[in-house]
């Protein structure tokens, strides 16, 4: 399934559920990745969004969602002003939807949730930019966007695809292999922002490690005495899983420029990064600090224009607008 959802003046509202199924392969085999993708007429702009952690409503704990459904008003504000979007739900992630006794709408994504490890949301987001990049009319320019784990997720993307797009001299390559090396380095040429929601810093010791696994949690509970998987105890380690990747992967994505968006009562932020993080920020416009949880204030429609929350989106669709030069 390869369809397309034309929005047309931002008037329709979107349908919550998937009208793109992205194939993947891994060692067991083949998988699916669903996502759904809007794309309004002349949109050159593809902005592709990397959720959060957990299997379903990380963003929004109070409602019984997914993903696809969570980034329904993101995805909505991009449209009105021309941009085409896609989110999808890594592997493990979503939840079926009943919508009469014999009918269910499918979105969970294969595999086992708890299975995968950081590392594995990379691949599925490679997946994901591949299949956009190897279409007949590919967007001209792509804008990658994650929200807490996806953040972490978007950043470090950019050395997948620098590895990607460089032969490899230890074999010859396949013709898949040739394929994917010239979309990876065409997708390169093509980033032109990184939007950065909240970002979770990680150790990256456990990069490797299943999320639900007891081997991270043994590791976690020797190294630290808790299991807290985030670097709130060493902004340096925290640094060294995203923020440092930003200027060591700049010359090779010269014309890409980042938005870091979070809120003051964010707790997977660590604090004594910020000063680090702003200084990869270009614009000071493009750090926005908002009053609250920004992951609280994300993926909810706002119905009063003096909510503070209104910033985050008005934030990102000015830095997109700039990033894909569209003012």
């Amino acid at each position: 399934m390869n369809t397309e959802i034309n929005y047309r003046n931002g008037m329709e509202r979107l349908p919550l559920h998937p009208n793109l199924v992205i194939e993947g392969h891994d060692k067991f085999g083949k998988y699916q990745l669903y996502a759904r993708e809007v794309n309004p007429p002349g949109s050159t702009t593809m902005i592709v969004f990397t959720h959060g952690a957990a299997p379903n409503n990380r963003e929004n704990p109070d409602k019984n969602s997914n993903p696809l459904q969570l980034y329904e008003y993101f995805q909505d504000r991009f449209a009105k002003e021309g941009f085409s979007s896609l989110v999808f739900n890594t592997r493990g992630v979503g939840k079926n939807v009943k919508v009469a006794e014999n009918l269910q709408i499918p979105m969970q994504s294969d595999r086992d949730y708890f299975a995968q490890s950081l590392n594995d949301r990379i691949d599925d987001l490679t997946e994901v930019l591949l299949n956009i990049e190897s279409r007949a009319n590919p967007p001209q320019k792509y804008i990658l966007a994650g929200i807490s784990m996806g953040a972490d997720t978007t950043t470090r993307i950019l050395q997948k695809l620098l590895e990607m797009a460089g032969p490899d001299s230890t074999h010859e390559e396949t013709p898949e292999e040739i394929k994917n090396r010239k979309c990876a380095l065409s997708i390169m040429q093509k980033i032109s922002g990184l939007m950065l929601f909240s970002p979770a810093a990680y150790r990256k010791e456990i990069y490797d490690m299943p999320s639900g696994s007891q081997e991270k949690t043994q590791f976690l509970q020797r190294r630290l005495g808790h299991e807290n998987e985030f670097t709130l105890d060493d902004p340096k380690e925290g640094s060294d899983t995203l923020i440092q990747i930003l200027p060591h992967t700049r010359y090779s994505y010269p014309n890409s420029v980042p938005l870091f968006v979070g809120g003051r009562e964010d707790d997977k932020v660590v604090w004594e990064t910020l000063p680090l993080y702003k200084k990869e920020i270009y614009n000071p416009q493009d750090f926005v600090m908002i009053p609250g949880d920004a992951h609280e204030g994300l993926l909810k429609e706002i119905k009063d224009p003096e909510d503070p929350r209104e910033k985050i989106y008005e934030s990102a669709i000015s830095f997109a607008k700039r990033a894909s030069n569209k003012n």
